[in-house]
């Protein structure tokens, strides 16, 4: 057997959350041989995973942190770009004297206190053992400061993630202990859901009615217990005796009224054909309160809808709107029809959703694809683009074909406000409904065909909504420069659209902001991908973290992928489940709110169309993990949403120009929203 040696103790002084007896160990072994007390890095562990441990190696002169699989007998590093799987002379981290170890969340470059060193960077400073959650697994690896991203190993090369979770120590683990709000609660990832019945309906989620000034209102959502809590304070109360100075982990920012942002347009989610699917399921009344829950008064009282043009992979079957044939052409469209799924799935849901809202939504479509026999490789999937150059017939064909379905939808009393060109025009590789545009043919089919389209049949541009791009943050700056290079397009263009995916920094807005102004960016699709998560506080992060930081950065609204799936995530014809705020379960009647669902209720229900954001510069900040914005609302109200994602409270003041200091408790791992009037 070969021999266990320590090699290193992590000295407690590293810390400032530890005391004495919090001490880790390296201890170098072999492949053989698994350390007493080994830190486990993927609990939860599947067969089909198995377990890793936290470990580390020196490759290239360079102590690298890993992860240690006993199934492969290998410790598993990347270097460069590529992955590495060693036999020996590693070492695995042990935890002898069962101090708390977890693996805390992050994002775009911050560290926890607390945080593990495991090695060196190339570049300089240190290494630490980090990990990113992939579906319903674990990706272990490494964090460098110097590029603020974490990489780990995948398919034998290296992957990163703005996204990760640090390895932290303390001598006392955080209370976890769930105190749930809603009266009929399933416990769930690291949180819960609230369960919906038709006996015991969830919560109506009291919305902000006018108060007396002087008079401030919080409602409150936290991992451990509180879902949209509602307390009322004297607004003064919050401000006195308080020593700024002596505050703790610290969020303190100004609230300016008289510099106003952007306006905000407006909350919603997809009417995807798995969301009508799902509802329908579920009977009349569960399938009303489905619907309630999102568009209703006291609901998510959302305003706006996406409304895929056709199939997505959220359909049960592939399929266009002038498609019956396959790939046989229909160049004067006499085949174009509505089908069951806009029939059924999509049409009777919208129109619900507007009676229960009490006015028409702004809803906007999305093609997946353009009809296969138009595309120059006569398939819905893996992209493809019109046949023929811009302006040419099938580019003709193709904007008469949306006009069309606009035309078909106002049939049924259901107006659009607008619509994207494409959905995700580079997601080639997807295997689901696609097409391909590169900014230049999606400027050049805008300005010279589908504007004037749409113009000359009843959409005039000063009116009716063209998003381009539909795609993700990171390509935003490249893709915003190209397209308004054209001045026809430009024209036509209302704004661009932007999904969550990558979770790029949105600081990558603010470039194209400045360049064009007058061009908002609308968020239009999110969602977690990799299945369902029930009960996963990190999704309602995730959530209240980038509508917010969206809003900061120029964003005019935030609308989500599907309102409603199944347990496993679906109907999706490509068995590519994901995540969404309402989940279903036909068989026991009873559907389910997921933290996200909450975390959304703090911006939809709070900042109706006509809000716009002030200014709220930062004037002090000890941590990492806090957020707030601020917003003026048209009934006259001063909104504040506040989000902590870290495990301990962070102390918020908020200087108002006009009503002086807001002082706060940010609860730990919450969303907040404070409301109060002149």
């Amino acid at each position: 057997m070969a021999q266990i040696i320590i090699t290193s103790v992590l000295s407690p002084l590293l810390w400032s959350t530890c005391w004495a007896a919090c001490e880790l160990k390296w201890v170098k072994t072999d492949h053989k041989n698994l350390p007493p007390n080994s830190v486990l890095a993927n609990e939860g562990y599947t067969k089909e995973t198995g377990e890793f441990y936290v470990s580390r190696a020196v490759y290239n002169g360079v102590m690298t942190p890993g992860r240690y699989k006993p199934a492969e007998e290998r410790c598993f590093v990347t270097m460069d770009g590529k992955e590495y799987a060693l036999a020996d002379n590693f070492e695995v981290l042990t935890n002898p004297n069962k101090c708390f170890v977890d693996f805390i969340k992050a994002r775009d470059g911050t560290l926890p206190k607390g945080a593990v060193e495991a090695g060196d960077d190339p570049k300089g400073g240190k290494a630490y053992s980090a990990r990113y959650r992939g579906g319903n697994s674990y990706m272990v690896g490494k964090f460098y400061k110097s590029t603020n991203l974490m990489y780990y190993g995948w398919g034998g090369g290296e992957t990163t993630e703005k996204q990760y979770e640090i390895l932290v120590i303390s001598d006392k683990a955080p209370d976890h202990t769930l105190h749930p709000t809603c009266a009929n609660n399933k416990p769930g990832f690291d949180s819960f859901v609230c369960v919906c019945t038709e006996g015991q309906p969830c919560q109506k989620l009291e919305g902000p009615t006018k108060t007396a000034p002087g008079v401030l209102t919080k409602w409150e959502s936290t991992a451990q217990g509180n879902r949209f809590t509602k307390t009322v304070y004297k607004l003064e109360d919050k401000a006195k005796h308080v020593d700024i100075d002596k505050v703790g982990s610290q969020l303190y920012v100004k609230l300016n009224r008289d510099v106003k942002h952007q306006e905000v347009v407006g909350f919603g989610g997809a009417f995807t054909d798995a969301t009508g699917i799902n509802i329908l399921k579920m009977g009349d009344k569960l399938g009303n309160q489905l619907i309630a829950d999102c568009y209703g008064k006291e609901g998510l009282e959302y305003n706006m809808g996406r409304i895929p043009i056709g199939g997505s992979d959220f359909s049960t079957r592939t399929y266009s709107l002038d498609d019956e044939q396959g790939t046989e052409e229909d160049k004067t469209l006499a085949k174009f029809n509505l089908t069951t799924e806009d029939l059924q799935y999509k049409i009777p849901i919208i129109q619900k959703a507007a009676k229960m809202a009490g006015h028409d939504l702004l809803l906007f479509g999305s093609p997946w694809s353009a009809p296969a026999w138009m595309k120059d490789n006569n398939k819905l999937i893996y992209c493809g683009a019109i046949k023929g150059k811009p302006g040419t017939e099938y580019w003709q064909i193709y904007a008469k074909y949306l006009v069309k379905y606009l035309d078909a939808y106002k049939s049924h009393g259901l107006g659009h406000w607008g619509l994207t060109v494409q959905n995700e025009p580079y997601a080639c590789d997807t295997g689901w409904n696609s097409m391909w545009y590169s900014p230049e043919t999606m400027r050049a089919f805008v300005g010279q065909t589908l504007g004037p389209e749409l113009e000359k049949s009843g959409y005039p541009h000063d009116k009716f909504k063209i998003m381009t791009m539909d795609h993700n943050v990171g390509m935003a700056k490249d893709w915003v420069n190209l397209y308004y290079q054209d001045a026809d397009a430009t024209k036509y263009t209302w704004g661009t659209a932007i999904h969550w995916y990558g979770h790029d920094p949105k600081e990558q807005l603010d470039g194209p902001h400045q360049q064009h102004p007058d061009k908002p960016f609308l968020a239009t699709e999110a969602c977690v991908e990799g299945g369902v998560k029930m009960g996963d506080w990190n999704t309602a992060d995730l959530y209240a973290f980038d509508i917010l930081s969206d809003l900061l950065h120029h964003v005019v609204g935030w609308v989500d992928w599907n309102m409603v799936l199944d347990t496993q995530g679906g109907p999706n014809w490509k068995n590519n489940f994901v995540d969404a705020p309402l989940l279903v379960d036909p068989v026991k009647k009873e559907y389910y709110r997921q933290p996200s669902y909450y975390a959304m209720a703090h911006f939809s229900k709070f900042l109706p169309p006509g809000s716009y954001r002030v200014d709220t510069p930062l004037v002090n900040s000890n941590n990492n993990h806090g957020v707030v914005g601020g917003f003026r609302t048209p009934n006259g109200s001063t909104v504040v949403i506040a989000i902590n994602t870290e495990g301990i409270e962070i102390d918020l003041i908020v200087e108002d120009d006009k009503e002086g200091k807001l002082i706060e408790k940010i609860a730990p791992r919450s969303v907040q929203t404070y409301v109060y009037y002149d």
